[in-house]
């Protein structure tokens, strides 16, 4: 069946149903490909199956070195929504720009070509966009591991609708959460093309974090922000021919995407009311790519690039950080991490690299160990109880994400006697890196690769 040959459709929408113009296409989807082969068959059979048929899909090849762009030709020979470009190498948001120009639809889906999704995702959305009048609405997602061909991690979320509530909501109306509640990323967001035209918003031009910008922004002003918690989408991990690329490759972009957030904000005269959930949200992404890099010189490099160009001023912190506990550290005393997420990796790294702990020294304990990784760079990770913390003195860092999350663990452990209890976060991690290199100046020279100071 090719394209528009489909007369009509009937699809349930709300409570009644709705006849599908074969000759109206409600959601443009934006495809950057490059070197796809393996995975764009399924990635655009999956959308050609969807139950909802009112769309075009625009495949951008971004200088594929693959047979990709005979694939897509391919594709599109076969159904005439399928429409392919092609441009130089200029990474994915160039990529997305291209396609925007040449969309036609109401809302604006931007998938990535090694995804698939379930067949009901556009049906879905639609049904929600147009009974909602939203300007975005987002989804959740499954993790697709693509070693082992399975979905992982049943913790891991693209969209935390606790956090966000239900109902329609403006953006003034998610203050505190508006960069916590989902991830910075575009595909798992339908929008309304009008509410992106009409601010003009585009994707930064760099390889990696190139819609954090676009997304961020895009959410801090929007008027009617809905959510649906339902996995519609498989997002597949593991792919080492992803456009995102290695972090190692381009470290100083996600700098890029924070300064680009801030100036955005500034210009819109909504940073301070924005204030503490960008600083938040700007820490929490400078230590994920941090820990994400894998050579210990260019985390060590990058860090100083991060304390000496960060989004906000670190010298104006309040000294929130015990002194006893930065003793301890740097005389580097057995230490317990209560968590086993983000913030913990990212503190155990810290202690590892700047603080040259042993893993001896380091314990790494859980609550529920059924929903957590096994170990944390190569140190277990254990099921909380009184044995294991043979040492009522021993210090205990609360190393976990949210106010609330933190306060919880640290009245279970008050109860339980303990006395020496640190919490950290991002911005405390952020804090304690800052601390070292300041301490270690003569031993961390800036290298010019990861001088981020003409951003």
């Amino acid at each position: 069946m090719n394209g528009f040959a489909f007369e009509v459709k009937k699809i349930k929408t709300h409570n009644c149903y709705t006849i599908q113009d074969k000759n109206k296409i409600m959601v443009s989807i934006i495809i950057p490909v490059y070197n796809s082969e393996k995975y764009i068959r399924e990635c655009l059979d999956s959308l050609l199956k969807q139950t909802y048929i009112n769309f075009e899909i625009i495949c951008i090849d971004d200088g594929s070195q693959d047979l990709s762009f005979e694939i897509l030709k391919e594709y599109e020979n076969r159904d005439n929504r399928i429409i392919v470009l092609s441009q130089k190498n200029q990474f994915a948001g160039i990529a997305r720009n291209t396609g925007m120009k040449i969309a036609r639809g109401k809302y604006l889906l931007f998938l990535d070509s090694d995804d698939f999704f379930c067949n009901d995702m556009l049906e879905n959305l639609i049904r929600k966009a147009e009974i909602d009048n939203t300007d975005i609405l987002i989804f959740d997602a499954y993790k697709y591991d693509n070693l082992s061909n399975k979905i992982v991690s049943d913790t891991w979320h693209a969209l935390r609708a606790p956090l966000f509530g239900t109902g329609i909501k403006a953006s003034s109306e998610l203050v505190d959460v508006i960069y916590s509640f989902t991830i910075p990323v575009a595909w798992n967001k339908l929008f309304l093309r009008d509410f992106i035209t009409q601010n003009h918003f585009i994707f930064q031009g760099i390889k990696r974090s190139n819609d954090l910008f676009f997304t961020y922004s895009a959410l801090s002003v929007a008027k009617r922000i809905g959510i649906i918690d339902k996995k519609l989408l498989y997002y597949r991990v593991h792919n080492n021919n992803s456009l995102q690329g290695n972090i190692d490759d381009t470290p100083e972009d996600f700098m890029k995407a924070l300064y680009a957030v801030k100036n955005f904000l500034k210009n819109r005269n909504i940073l301070q009311q924005y204030n503490k959930s960008f600083y938040n949200m700007a820490a929490a992404v400078c230590v994920n790519n941090l820990t994400n890099l894998k050579s210990e010189n260019g985390y060590k490099q990058l860090c100083a690039t991060v304390v000496n160009n960060f989004v906000f001023d670190l010298n104006k912190e309040q000294n929130i950080l015990d002194t006893q506990f930065l003793k301890e550290i740097e005389s580097r005393k057995n230490i317990v991490i209560y968590g086993a997420g983000a913030v913990a990796e990212a503190f155990v790294r810290y202690l590892l690299v700047f603080c040259q702990y042993s893993r001896e020294k380091i314990r790494i304990v859980v609550s529920d160990i059924a929903n957590n990784v096994s170990e944390v760079y190569k140190i277990d990770v254990h099921i909380f109880n009184e044995k294991l913390l043979d040492e009522q003195n021993v210090r205990i860092v609360i190393a976990a994400i949210g106010d609330r999350v933190q306060s919880e663990i640290k009245k279970v452990l008050i109860e339980r006697k303990y006395e020496k209890i640190t919490t950290v976060g991002f911005i405390e991690i952020i804090m304690l890196i800052k601390r070292s290199i300041l301490n270690n100046s003569e031993n961390l020279e800036r290298n010019d690769k990861y001088n981020c100071t003409n951003i």
